[in-house]
């Protein structure tokens, strides 16, 4: 019994030394490939991330100011009818004043305001400025008035006038305020921007970057892209 014993200990030394010995082996493994994944993981976000240089910033900076005027540079240009009505009235009688013309929007980007330029998995996120409404430039010779007088009312030719100067003076604030329309501007500006930049880009900026697509937001915007531009094909210099 006693030699049994002596044979016994020693093989349950050893067979409990193996089993430590595979846990830690295991358990060492197991963190060396955790910390090979974070490796991984880190070092694909870098190389789907680029640092885009100081002197290629300057360098669009100084070509988007070329396309601009007095630090304005304008991305949208449309014209619109646009329209105002009154009504007077006066016991049982009724007066209509109306008045509509061809007003030209212009939509801008103050170059003063702040840029940002990010490449990140091949598209080019450019982050623009404040999109902003110019002060609506009304034709007159467009312009057409009508009044449906009512018997009882006078004075129908001054309260035309007045008119003519709240719907001058409203359309700029109703510039932006349809929210169906102001999404359109906004696709309209970020396309035209991103041409631009598509330009830029076709001679020969980044061309050691892989840049797929542009992406375009402006400061403020309510929503967000909903599209990309794939640039133009690119020169190689």
């Amino acid at each position: 019994m006693g030699s049994f014993k002596q044979i016994i200990w020693p093989c349950t030394l050893i067979i409990l030394a193996g089993i430590f010995s595979f846990t830690a082996y295991r358990i060492a493994n197991h963190s060396a490939l955790a910390d090979l994944l974070r490796g991984v993981s880190s070092a694909s976000e870098k190389i789907g991330k680029f640092l885009i240089p100081l002197e290629v910033t300057e360098n669009f900076h100084s070509y988007i100011q070329s396309h601009a005027q007095s630090r304005k540079l304008v991305l949208v240009s449309e014209t619109r009818i646009a329209s105002s009505s009154k009504v007077i009235k006066i016991g049982p009688s009724t007066a209509n004043l109306d008045i509509s013309a061809p007003v030209e929007y212009n939509y801008y980007v103050d170059l003063g305001d702040n840029w940002n330029l990010k490449l990140e998995n091949g598209i080019l996120k450019v982050k623009a400025p404040r999109l902003l409404p110019m002060t609506p430039a009304v034709s007159v010779s467009g312009m057409k008035e009508n009044i449906k007088g009512g018997w009882l009312v006078f004075g129908e030719n001054n309260a035309m006038q007045e008119l003519k100067k709240d719907f001058e003076s409203e359309l700029k604030s109703k510039a932006m305020s349809d929210k169906t329309h102001a999404v359109q501007i906004y696709d309209t500006a970020r396309l035209s921007l991103a041409k631009l930049i598509s330009t830029w880009l076709d001679n020969g900026m980044l061309k050691d970057y892989p840049v797929k697509e542009i992406s375009v937001s402006f400061e403020g915007e309510e929503t967000q892209p909903t599209f990309n531009i794939i640039p133009q094909k690119r020169s190689r210099h």
